[in-house]
């Protein structure tokens, strides 16, 4: 996605969601960690994040916090959450899959 034509999606609590116009992948910028998928994974990585329950997959970390672990679509590279943080990922890929959506209906209807 280095030379793509990029369209932002989304801009939203330190996250940024753009696709391609050329390609059509999809870039995931979170803190410092940058993801791209098709569209179908994309998909797929939101359905799974949301189905995703902070009471029943929290670990223990050091100083006796609860984090969630989020695989991403790197085996070796992964997303931790506090409950607060998984919350708002969730809303923000909501919204982002919304706005691809919105953003493919129109350019197929256009």
């Amino acid at each position: 996605m280095s030379r793509c034509n990029h369209k932002i999606l989304l801009e939203k609590d330190g996250i940024n969601v753009t696709t391609c116009l050329c390609c059509r992948r999809i870039g995931l910028h979170y803190k410092n960690i940058l993801c791209g998928f098709n569209q179908q994974d994309f998909k797929v990585f939101v359905s799974n994040t949301l189905e995703v329950s902070f009471r029943n997959s929290a670990v223990r970390f050091p100083q006796n916090k609860r984090r969630v672990i989020l695989k991403t679509c790197h085996p070796d590279i992964q997303f931790c959450f506090d409950e607060y943080q998984l919350d708002q990922f969730k809303e923000t890929l909501t919204e982002a899959l919304l706005m691809f959506e919105v953003h493919m209906a129109l350019e197929t209807n256009g």
